[in-house]
């Protein structure tokens, strides 16, 4: 299995939309590749390897926070 089915599974009460990865416009549905091409895009290539944020949060086009678990980020 590719994905952590307990993180996965956890219903979040959200009051912000949260948003997926389109894998039809990076034409591939293989986790690893486009996440990597979603990320260089994201963060214009500037994320190191190692930082794999799950979650980030915008405001407008500002990039205002990232983490790996949702409860972690400041909403306002």
């Amino acid at each position: 299995m590719y994905y952590d089915y307990s993180k996965m599974a956890v219903d979040y009460n959200l009051v912000r939309p949260v948003f997926g990865v389109d894998t039809e416009f990076y034409r591939t549905n293989l986790t690893d590749r486009y996440m990597k091409r979603f990320r260089e895009n994201l963060f214009n290539g500037e994320l190191m390897e190692e930082e794999k944020p799950r979650f980030v949060l915008f405001h407008s086009d500002s990039l205002i926070a990232t983490s790996q678990d949702l409860e972690e980020l400041e909403i306002q």
